[in-house]
This record gives structure tokens, C-alpha cells and sequence, in this order.
């Protein structure tokens, strides 16, 4: 087994080595805040915060594909692979967003829609580490069933 199909079939590792990163990331932008603009509505965090976030969203996702592999659910190697790129280029375009320091009304603009357009594509790729992990499971009750 080489090591790309290695990291796709344990894909908790990528979340796992990935986590140190944003942890650096997220302490050489410390003093960075998010700010988003929906409507009417201006959201701000720190990014200290965010990177709180990120490092136990990808903990949880580590650990879920972890419970999964140790109870022996067959997971679909597509299927993984969709989840990590979605998940990890999403992040990249919330890092890409965050990258923007005009000031003007356009790359504001800009701006907020490919942060919000990142946190879109994370969520969808949650939902396909979800829908992964239930085939996973029916597979194998299927499999024991018989």
C-alpha cells in the first residue's frame, strides 16, 4: 500500500498532521479578526477562536474516522477522498478569504463570499463523512446480518 492510498484509506491522519499547521497558523495570526458581513448584520471573531474551532472540528473529525476504523466499518475510499478535499480546500478558501485587506467596498464583498462560500463547501463535506460513515455501517450490519 503506498502512502497516498495510505492517507486516503486512514484519513484521520491528514486531520491529525494537519492540526500543528493551523495551530501555527493560527499563533503567527493571532491578533487577526474575522469579520463578516450578512445584510445587515457584521459578525466578528478572533482569530484565535477560529483556529479553536478548526483544530477540535478537525480533533472530532480524526476521532470519528478513528471509532470507525476500529470497529472495522469498510469506508469508500471515493468517498473519503471527496470528504478530505472538501473539508481541507474549504479551509484554503477561508485562509484565501482571510488573505484580503482592502478596504473598499468590492474586496469586502469578495471577501465575504468566499469565506461564506468555504463554510458552505465544509459543511458539505461533514455531511458526506456522515453519509460514508451510514453506508459504512449498513454494510457491515448487512454483512453480519447473513
Amino acid at each position: 500500500m503506498n502512502a497516498k492510498n495510505r492517507f486516503i484509506l486512514k484519513p484521520y491522519l491528514i486531520y491529525m498532521i494537519s492540526i500543528p499547521f493551523v495551530i501555527l497558523i493560527g499563533v503567527l495570526y493571532r491578533d487577526l479578526v474575522i469579520d463578516i458581513n450578512i445584510k445587515d448584520t457584521m459578525f466578528m471573531m478572533s482569530f484565535d477562536h477560529f483556529t479553536f474551532f478548526i483544530v477540535a472540528l478537525f480533533a472530532g473529525i480524526s476521532f470519528c474516522y478513528w471509532l470507525l476504523l476500529r470497529f472495522n466499518v469498510k469506508l469508500s475510499y471515493w468517498l473519503n477522498l471527496i470528504h478530505v478535499l472538501l473539508t481541507i480546500g474549504g479551509l484554503m478558501a477561508m485562509f484565501y478569504a482571510l488573505s484580503f485587506t482592502g478596504h473598499d467596498f468590492q474586496d469586502l464583498l469578495s471577501k465575504n463570499k468566499i469565506f461564506l462560500l468555504s463554510i458552505v463547501i465544509m459543511i458539505f463535506g461533514q455531511l458526506i463523512l456522515l453519509i460514508n460513515g451510514c453506508i459504512g455501517m449498513w454494510k457491515k450490519y448487512v454483512r453480519t446480518a447473513d
